[in-house]
């Protein structure tokens, strides 16, 4: 399996991006994760599989519409010219219902709202968690810009996870086969995306877990993200955050990490977990594979291969089963639902 990526174009390589050659695929043949148990200091285990992975041919491919709005409107789905429309795109089984559902929010794609949901890496995504029996979609929103306070931003994530009319929740939780109210709802983001996941509790109750990728909590102010003295509904113990050290966006930092989910803020631990509070771990340079010369940065996971262009860090793209690993991110959401 290779992990290799191209870059035809985009705002740091996110906004379009293409294979090299098949990525994460299982080659048509039953696929065994084989996910460790791994723990914390405190003795916690953190993730463990042992089930069968679902082969591309157990898998069927969709897309569809919502109706959202950017930062600055009154209401999910209109604009002074009409419908604000966005897409999602994902990944569900091809046996019937219904299974818990997966929801994914990108990073900031600048000037280009609405983009990067579906291209390789976000796909890639929500194809590896749909081999673990879920409906998976990533779900395109107004990326195109930052967001200065929690009402901007909670003016993008009520469009994605309230329960109306309008809402990407509403129609993905509408398909024949999404278990949200009988199996659960798990979420993820990156940068922009993982600010949204986390207040998605805020608009929609039946969510069971939250994986954040490279979050801040700034220029928004910490309250936003912050379940302790802060007005995140979602509970620190359904949380996990994974940051890079080398970070240098504000606000993304290991007081971050440990101020969304409910550790002291020591500025020395970089990993902690257990049952009551939520998990999280600050990616090391010492964690990534040998030759990544993009260090732990924003985009840790990934760095700029000059003969392949982007390519995923051996340590974090499947099968890896380190504790920051797609893997082990998406066994530890698989392990809050129900199938």
């Amino acid at each position: 399996m290779s992990n290799a990526l191209r870059v035809v174009s985009g705002h740091r390589g996110i906004a379009a991006l293409v294979f090299a050659v098949v990525a994460a695929s299982s080659g048509g043949c039953a696929v065994q994760s084989e996910t460790d148990s791994t723990e914390s200091d405190d003795g916690v285990v953190l993730s463990q599989t042992s089930q069968a992975l679902l082969t591309d041919a157990e898998l069927s491919a969709f897309t569809g519409l919502y109706k959202s709005k950017d930062a600055f409107l009154s209401s999910c789905g209109e604009t002074p010219f009409g419908s604000q429309v966005y897409g999602y795109a994902g990944y569900e089984p091809v046996a019937p219902g219904p299974h818990p559902v997966f929801l994914y929010t990108t990073g900031t794609n600048l000037g280009e709202d609405g983009s990067s949901y579906n291209n390789p890496e976000s796909l890639l995504i929500v194809k590896e968690m749909a081999r673990r029996g879920f409906v998976a979609v990533s779900v395109a929103y107004a990326n195109g810009g930052m967001v200065a306070d929690c009402a901007q931003l909670d003016a993008k994530a009520r469009c994605v996870y309230q329960d109306s009319p309008n809402s990407a929740m509403r129609a993905i939780c509408s398909r024949s086969k999404a278990g949200c109210a009988t199996k659960g709802v798990v979420v993820g983001g990156l940068s922009q995306g993982a600010m949204i996941a986390l207040r998605s509790q805020n608009f929609y109750s039946g969510i069971k877990g939250a994986w954040a990728l490279s979050v801040s909590d700034m220029p928004v102010g910490g309250s936003c993200m912050q379940a302790t003295g802060g007005s995140r509904v979602l509970a620190n113990s359904k949380v996990w955050v994974t940051n890079g050290a080398a970070d240098s966006l504000p606000g993304t930092g290991l007081s971050t990490l440990q101020r969304v989910t409910g550790w002291p803020v020591d500025g020395v631990t970089y990993h902690a977990a257990d049952a009551t509070r939520g998990g999280y771990y600050q990616v090391q340079g010492s964690d990534l594979q040998a030759g990544n010369p993009g260090g732990a940065n924003h985009v840790f996971y990934r760095y700029d291969d000059t003969e392949n262009g982007f390519s995923f860090d051996a340590n974090w793209f499947p099968p890896a089963s380190t504790i920051w690993s797609l893997n082990a991110r998406l066994d530890w959401l698989n392990g809050r639902v129900t199938h």
